[in-house]
């Protein structure tokens, strides 16, 4: 951790979790903290706990409450893929959920495993599995972008998570999935430059539902969203 020559332990009292994750960020920004050890030594000197690693995040126990941080300290090569799961029974009702992933088969093959047995508690993606059963509408997987490196990967999801918000879309447990994307990350705030799709139920095909794509082993190119299939797939060649 480089010597500033200043203290990086404030320990007042920050008022919010996004306060926390803030200060957090803020130092990353700066260039005090410079790695995952930095990191996690700040989050001690401030008295917190951490109850779970991840590859790119920590969950942080502080007295202003539980809160996940997600860091990315110069990984620009690691590919990920930002999808929507879908749920359409009109032009007018509709839900989707929006994720991020760096494995899309293994992540496809979770979401199903919790759409078939309706008993999982705590996943993200729940409350939009329930939604759809009851209102009997098929969930179908798209793929909406192809990033890199997983920084950027949290702010693409957070910028389709309120373009999808925006768009009046439901998100049903949006209070847990989507306030966790929309929580402030270090790298710059990013915004898209196309509105959520607005999917119609005669768009899709059937080996676009999310168990035809699991069962198939559809890769995320094969399922690209067609309006923007194009442009992300001349930014692949690109790069």
């Amino acid at each position: 951790m480089r010597d500033t020559g200043k203290t990086t332990r404030p320990r007042k009292r920050l008022g919010s979790r996004n306060a926390c994750s803030e200060l957090l960020a803020s130092l990353i920004r700066s260039g005090v903290v410079t790695s995952r050890s930095d990191l996690e030594t700040v989050i001690v000197t401030q008295g917190w706990a951490i109850t779970r690693r991840g590859d790119d995040f920590l969950t942080i126990s502080a007295p202003e409450g539980s809160f996940r941080f997600r860091f990315d300290f110069g990984d620009a090569t690691t590919e990920g893929w930002i999808y929507a799961l879908v749920a359409l029974v009109d032009a007018q009702t509709r839900a989707c959920y929006v994720g991020a992933t760096t494995d899309f088969p293994s992540r496809m093959a979770q979401h199903l495993r919790i759409q078939t047995r309706n008993r999982r508690q705590g996943q993200t993606s729940t409350e939009f599995f329930r939604w759809a059963r009851h209102e009997r509408a098929l969930p179908w997987v798209i793929v909406l972008e192809r990033v890199m490196g997983r920084s950027i990967m949290c702010a693409r999801e957070r910028a389709w998570t309120d373009a999808a918000r925006n768009a009046g879309w439901l998100l049903p447990g949006g209070e847990r999935w989507a306030s966790r994307a929309a929580r402030p990350i270090w790298s710059a705030s990013d915004h898209l430059q196309r509105p959520f799709p607005r999917f119609d139920p005669d768009d899709f095909n059937q080996t676009q539902s999310l168990a035809s794509a699991v069962r198939l082993k559809l890769l995320p190119e094969e399922l690209l969203w067609n309006e923007i299939k194009d442009e992300i797939n001349f930014s692949m060649r690109k790069s």
